[in-house]
């Protein structure tokens, strides 16, 4: 049985806005690599690049060079429609480098298969790859607007084997109004915050009222509502699963919860049945889990058990060359 979760994690960052007396068009950020981060091997006649916290470069045909994400903060109410490389520096790394191609994506852990190599991105002196940074996902993150930009930490030159090592580069993010509102939070329990966005007054006074209520991480007695609201105690901690393992699951919940992390379980049969409106069970849960993120001020969410048990939303991606997958 495969379990799966969901986590919400904050990383800063530092933004830097564009001068303008009217609404911000774009905002610049910069990130400097520590040169440990970075290392190259070799192994079997090959160049290996690796970099900490990267992943690799699943296009088919291309070189198999690493790839950073990062999270920016965006301004509420605003989506990214482009992003562009503004200044680049950069240090050598290796020279006489050969590279192999990317890895096709297998399922389980059999041997390494890799796509055959396009040889447009293994011959000549262009660079590769030849754009250093992309625009990935972007939406709402427990009250603020992010978006993630993908980047290369390393550069190659196919025709004379040469590793650059990006020491720091700049981008640009442009802009534009009318991004989709995130969902409206009702309960904000201040300890459960890493970094609180900046707030409307009404926000604030929800803080406030969540801080002086007694609301606390390890709230006594712990006594929440069986559909997420406001009244009861605030939930870190959800769990969904099935009425058979439910049971074992309650073992997990009462744990967090007797480790100051409030947890509760609830069933998919639970579910559906309070919220009868949906497409689909997929989405009645997606429903249950935004009211607990909104009304409990859930933080964590974990789906327990497979897609026999959680109905998955299948979605169609072109990152590892086309293909549908299961969403959470």
């Amino acid at each position: 049985m495969r379990l799966r979760s969901i986590a919400t994690i904050f990383l800063g960052g530092l933004i830097l806005l564009a001068p303008s007396a009217r609404a911000a068009s774009s905002i610049e950020h910069e990130w400097t690599l520590d040169p440990a981060r970075v290392s190259v091997a070799q192994r079997g006649g090959f160049t290996v690049v690796d970099a900490k916290g990267a992943m690799r470069e699943f296009a088919p045909g291309r070189p198999d060079l690493p790839w950073l994400s990062e999270r920016i903060d965006i301004p509420a109410g605003t989506r990214v429609t482009s992003v562009e490389l503004v200044n680049l520096v950069t240090a050598p790394l290796a020279s006489d480098a050969v590279l192999q191609s990317s890895i096709a994506p297998q399922p389980g852990l059999g041997p390494v298969v890799r796509t055959p190599a396009t040889a447009a991105y293994f011959t000549g002196n262009t660079f590769q790859p030849e754009r250093l940074v992309e625009l990935g996902a972007q939406g709402g993150m427990r009250g603020r607007s992010v978006a993630f930009v993908r980047w290369a930490p390393v550069r190659w030159s196919p025709a004379a084997g040469r590793l650059e090592r990006v020491t720091s580069l700049r981008v640009r993010l442009t802009l534009e109004s009318g991004a989709e509102p995130p969902v409206r939070r009702e309960r904000i329990v201040p300890e459960w915050e890493d970094d609180l966005p900046p707030m409307s007054a009404k926000e604030a006074a929800t803080v406030l009222r969540s801080a002086t209520s007694g609301d606390k991480v390890q709230a006594e007695p712990f006594r929440p509502q069986q559909v997420p609201s406001v009244l009861g105690s605030p939930v870190a901690y959800l769990i969904i699963t099935s009425d058979a393992m439910a049971p074992a699951f309650q073992q997990l919940a009462d744990w967090k919860t007797q480790s100051g992390v409030p947890a509760v379980v609830r069933t998919v049969s639970f579910v559906t049945q309070q919220y009868p409106y949906g497409v689909d069970d997929a989405d009645r849960i997606r429903m249950f889990i935004r009211d607990a993120y909104a009304r409990w001020g859930t933080k964590w969410v974990l789906l327990g058990g497979d897609t026999d048990v959680i109905p998955e939303r299948l979605a169609r991606t072109l990152f590892y060359g086309g293909e549908n997958i299961a969403s959470d």
